[in-house]
């Protein structure tokens, strides 16, 4: 089945085939018109014309890369340096806005979730065109509870994947691997080294699809990067001493 992660993938490929393809075709409109002093004016109107036409337009959206780019988000619950983080954000999705992408989609269960739609909407007063797409895997979360209950997401659109019949445990999975196959690309925030972690089995499932990844952790992101191996240890463990307490 060719997808728009197929033909992004194989873009330069079908670049060289439809260049060949125009040459071949040119070759021989210019044959004939040798022999034929009429046929150019005929050509447009033929079905070598009709081709050269349709081919033209594919072509051009091939090389411009203007196919109907969508971009996912993916990344983990707690982000450490928000400050940092926002920034690449900010630039990876205008870069991403700059080259061809209209529509960006992430879901509503942690902190880099948060930033993404909150960098997507502040892109939104720049370029007013583009669409957010906000992933809920609970109704609960747009509930109004009275007159006067802010609904969080009333300014972007709203949608949820058909995932009831999964177990509880594997909906934000299922509902992640739905997003993405919706999608060309992917900005992340995720730590290799970490594991088991779900932000890194959905970023491994866009890797199996062929969707471009923009992995916008790094390595001096986890707050334990200058610490001994001890200290490290016992970082966690009061972190995790607190966790319990809550």
């Amino acid at each position: 089945m060719l997808t728009l992660n197929t033909v992004e993938s194989y873009r330069p490929c079908l670049q060289t085939v439809f260049i060949a393809f125009f040459v071949m075709l040119l070759f021989v409109v210019n044959r004939v018109g040798a022999q034929t002093g009429w046929y150019v004016l005929y050509l447009p109107f033929s079905f070598e014309g009709g081709i050269l036409i349709f081919m033209s337009i594919i072509a051009a959206k091939l090389w411009d890369g203007d196919m109907d780019k969508k971009t996912a988000f993916i990344g983990h619950r707690k982000v450490y340096y928000e400050g940092k983080v926002k920034e690449r954000l900010e630039a990876a999705i205008t870069e991403q806005i700059k080259n061809g992408c209209k529509s960006f989609i992430m879901g509503t269960h942690g902190e880099f979730d948060s930033l993404a739609l909150s960098c997507c909407r502040k892109a939104r007063d720049t370029y007013p065109d583009i669409e957010i797409d906000v992933v809920l895997t609970s109704y609960h979360t747009v509930e109004k509870k009275d007159e006067f209950d802010y609904v969080p997401y009333q300014d972007v659109n709203t949608f949820m994947y058909d995932i009831e019949d999964e177990h509880f445990k594997r909906q934000i999975i299922v509902s992640n691997r739905k997003m993405m196959d919706d999608c060309d690309r992917l900005i992340c925030y995720v730590d290799k080294k970490q594991s088991p972690s779900g932000a890194k089995m959905a970023m491994n499932y866009a890797k199996r699809k062929g969707l471009k990844i923009i992995n916008l952790f790094r390595e001096d992101d986890d707050p334990t990067f200058y610490m001994t191996e001890e200290e490290r240890k016992a970082y966690w463990d009061n972190l995790f001493a607190e966790f319990r307490k809550t």
